[in-house]
């Protein structure tokens, strides 16, 4: 999936109530549910060594069970860090305080006679001031933090920087302590949340790297699907919504998303109005102050929602494979493998590819209806590469591709000075699509003797 429908999930994890077994736990959802895409830097390089190492070694079984280790570690020294900063301060926070002792002393200086100079005294409000060396609470018992030492008021509150008030008590939010068991498992469901998502769509994953380079599909979700987005999504907004920079980031985010989902044609029109009502739940929610108290059990909610659409897309995917198989049987046609691809953002609709052992049979479908079971074109014969293909398969900026390719097409035309070969992957491509804006296909120019001219 796209890393918005990673940090979404990761985050609604949290919202949903890990975020409350352990301190760092948001954090520690949010970048385990995208740490193995850290193999996209091989964008930079190029696109075809994207594809050949993509989704492999940092998504496989090994780095599965090492990822939440090596988070996990780098949490807890982060948050030693931030004690060390805490206690002992930092260049900038010492500036800080060395002008407001500046500022303290000053305003001794100017204090009338009858009032004492060794400290300066709460208001009759009970607001409690510090210094740089030691603080002092009111008689209303608030606690404030100093570089050295803590102390609490007369209501007792705890006095470390990371204790936090319990569930059910007056004040701050709950914020648990940290325990590193508990935030280890978190970090293993944060980081395992990853696979499970990449493995829904039809791109596939390499699940058991190192050990082997087979490519597994669930041909469930939609690489990019706003239905994830929005259940995901929803708990997050309604829990993260309560500053004015947190509101202007999520009408940021959701005004580009909305965009994306309203104007592109591959979206039909009733998808884009439950979109908008979607989002007008949303507003109203927000706006009315009514989620204040619902974000725990709505984040919950909204979790258990994404996991039963998953299932019901997964069951819609089983079923479009068996259909297409019972029909292509009735025609006498048995099948190998059926690709029931799913379409943005329509829950129902399916295209696919039904291979048999000499043709490739391109199909529509609605899985809730048999009958609407329909070939889109004549079948595609299914062919080794012939020579000149072999040639265009063998060059550096095709390995990746060659790789990756589920149901590979080749189309050999003849240049004046040479060959153009066409390579395609029918999961995105049709049979004879010239041009591809993603990553279908690739055309490789050879010259007379099949030396590779130009890849693209």
């Amino acid at each position: 999936m796209d890393p918005l429908a990673h940090t979404l999930f990761g985050a609604t994890m949290a919202e949903a109530g890990l975020k409350r077994k352990t301190a760092l736990a948001t954090a520690t959802l949010i970048i385990g549910a995208n740490i193995p895409d850290v193999d996209a830097l091989a964008l930079f390089v190029s696109q075809d060594y994207a594809l050949q190492v993509r989704r492999g070694w940092t998504h496989g079984i090994l780095a599965m069970m090492v990822w939440p280790f090596l988070l996990t570690g780098s949490m807890l020294a982060i948050d030693r860090l931030m004690q060390h900063w805490r206690v002992r301060g930092f260049p900038l926070r010492n500036s800080w305080f060395k002008h407001r002792n500046r500022l303290l002393r000053y305003r001794k200086q100017r204090l009338p006679a009858s009032k004492p100079v060794e400290s300066l005294a709460s208001d009759t409000s009970g607001t409690t001031s510090r210094s740089a060396d030691k603080l002092t609470s009111g008689t209303s018992g608030t606690v404030y933090r100093s570089a050295d030492k803590l102390t609490s008021g007369t209501t007792g509150t705890a006095s470390r920087p990371d204790d936090s008030l319990k569930p059910g008590s007056s004040g701050a939010a709950y914020r648990p302590p940290l325990r590193p068991g508990v935030l280890l498992g978190i970090a293993f469901l944060g980081v395992w949340s990853h696979p499970l998502l990449d493995w829904v769509n039809t791109y596939g994953i390499r699940l058991l790297m190192p050990f082997s380079d087979t490519w597994f599909y669930g041909d469930t979700l939609f690489i990019i699907d706003p239905w994830m987005w929005l259940l995901a999504g929803a708990g997050v907004v309604l829990a993260r919504s309560k500053s004015w920079p947190g509101i202007t980031g999520w009408i940021v985010l959701g005004t580009a998303l909305t965009a994306l989902v309203t104007v592109t044609d591959m979206v039909p029109k009733s998808a884009k109005i439950v979109w908008l009502a979607g989002i007008g739940v949303i507003i109203l929610l927000r706006w009315t102050g009514r989620h204040y108290r619902i974000t725990h059990p709505a984040a919950l909610t909204l979790l258990s929602a994404t996991l039963i659409y998953m299932a019901f897309m997964f069951a819609g995917a089983r079923i479009t494979a068996s259909h297409a198989r019972t029909h292509l049987a009735a025609q006498g046609i048995m099948v190998e493998q059926v690709m029931p691809n799913p379409l943005p953002a329509r829950t129902f609709m399916r295209s696919g590819v039904a291979a048999s052992p000499d043709y490739y049979y391109l199909f529509t479908i609605n899985w809730l209806r048999p009958g609407s079971f329909e070939l889109t074109g004549p079948p595609v014969p299914v062919q080794p590469p012939d020579p000149i293909a072999e040639a265009a398969l063998e060059a550096p900026g095709v390995q990746g591709f060659r790789g990756w390719m589920r149901f590979p097409v080749y189309e050999v035309r003849r240049l004046d000075d040479g060959w153009r070969v066409f390579i395609r992957d029918l999961r995105y491509v049709t049979p004879d699509q010239e041009l591809s804006p993603g990553i279908g296909m690739t055309v490789v120019d050879l010259d007379e003797d099949l030396k590779v001219v130009r890849v693209r």
